[in-house]
C-alpha cells in the first residue's frame, strides 16, 4: 500500500512539474538551493554550539582545549576574556543567521506554494471557459468555480507540505550526520 501511495505522490507532483511555468521551475530550483544551505547553515550553528558549551561550562581550562586552542592562534588571541566573548559572538551570529535563512525559506517555500497554486487555478478556469459553447450550457458556472477553487487550495497545501518534507528530511539529515561526526556515542544512544 505504501508503494502504491509513494507512486501515486510521485506522480502527482511529476504531473504538476509539467504544468510549471519555466519561471516557477526556476523559483523551485532556487528553493531547493535555499533548502541545501539551510542545512548547512544548521550544520555550522550546531557545531558552534560544542564550542560555545565548552567555554560556558569550564572557562577555566579553555585554553587546554585543542579546538579552542587553534581558534585562539588563529585570531591570535591571549586572553581567555577574549576568547569567550569572540567564540559567544560567533554561536549568536551563526544561530542568527540560521534563524533568518530557516525563516526566508519557509516564506519562501509558501509563497512558491502560493504561486503554483494560482498558476494552476488560473489554468483551470481558463481551460474551462475555453470549452465549447454546448459544454459551457450544461456546465453550471459556480459550481466549475467552487470546484477549481477547492482544488487549488488542495494543490496549495500539498505542494507545501511536499516542500516541508523535503525541508524537514534535509535538515534532520544534516543534524544526524553532524551528530554522528561529532558525538557518535550520543547519536546511537539517541537513535
Amino acid at each position: 500500500m505504501a508503494r502504491i501511495i509513494n507512486k501515486n505522490n510521485f506522480f502527482i507532483f511529476s504531473k504538476i512539474w509539467n504544468y510549471l511555468s519555466r519561471r516557477r521551475k526556476k523559483q523551485v530550483l532556487l528553493l531547493i538551493v535555499l533548502i541545501v544551505l539551510s542545512g548547512f547553515c544548521e550544520i555550522i550553528s550546531f557545531t558552534a554550539v560544542i564550542p560555545f558549551l565548552a567555554v560556558i561550562s569550564n572557562p577555566d581550562n579553555l585554553l587546554g582545549n585543542p579546538l579552542i586552542e587553534n581558534f585562539a592562534s588563529i585570531f591570535r588571541i591571549k586572553s581567555s576574556n577574549n576568547v569567550i566573548f569572540i567564540i559567544t559572538i560567533f554561536f549568536t551570529l551563526a544561530v542568527i543567521f540560521s534563524g533568518f535563512i530557516r525563516t526566508f525559506n519557509l516564506w519562501l517555500s509558501n509563497r512558491i506554494a502560493a504561486l503554483i497554486g494560482n498558476d494552476l487555478s488560473c489554468k483551470s478556469f481558463k481551460s474551462s471557459l475555453l470549452q465549447p459553447y454546448n459544454v459551457q450550457v450544461l456546465n453550471d458556472s459556480a459550481e466549475v468555480i467552487s470546484i477549481s477553487t477547492i482544488n487549488s487550495e488542495r494543490a496549495v497545501t500539498a505542494i507545501t507540505h511536499f516542500i516541508y518534507l523535503i525541508t524537514s528530511s534535509f535538515l534532520a539529515t544534516c543534524i544526524i550526520i553532524t551528530l554522528l561526526i561529532f558525538k557518535w556515542k550520543l547519536a546511537i544512544s539517541l537513535g
